[in-house]
């Protein structure tokens, strides 16, 4: 983990647990949903069969996309902290310095 920015690697961190659980979480809750509709009586249900399976389809497929996103977003933070790591690599070899502190703005 880069020492300088411990937070963003934290955030980085949950974002792939919040995507992890968003995968399980999303088709268990459709399952969920499509068992407690069959297991209903027809005189309860305000839909049709057809209606339910594609409801729950549609919300597995958004929870996947979701997920994704929220795996993106964790990924891209971690692609810019190793370029941050690189470039002030790449500035300490050229300058022939070392730079152990991040600098105050």
């Amino acid at each position: 983990m880069n020492p300088r920015y411990t937070k963003l690697a934290v955030v980085a961190l949950l974002l792939q647990v919040v995507s992890i659980l968003t995968l399980i979480a999303g088709p268990s809750w459709s399952a969920w949903l499509l068992v407690r509709y069959f297991s209903a009586e027809a005189s309860q249900r305000f839909f049709s069969v057809h209606e339910a399976v594609m409801g729950a389809a549609a919300f597995t497929a958004k929870a996947v996309l979701a997920s994704l996103i929220l795996f993106a977003f964790s990924e891209l933070i971690h692609v810019l902290l190793d370029i941050e790591v690189n470039t002030r690599r790449a500035a300490d070899a050229a300058s022939g310095e070392t730079s152990d502190t991040t600098p105050k703005a």
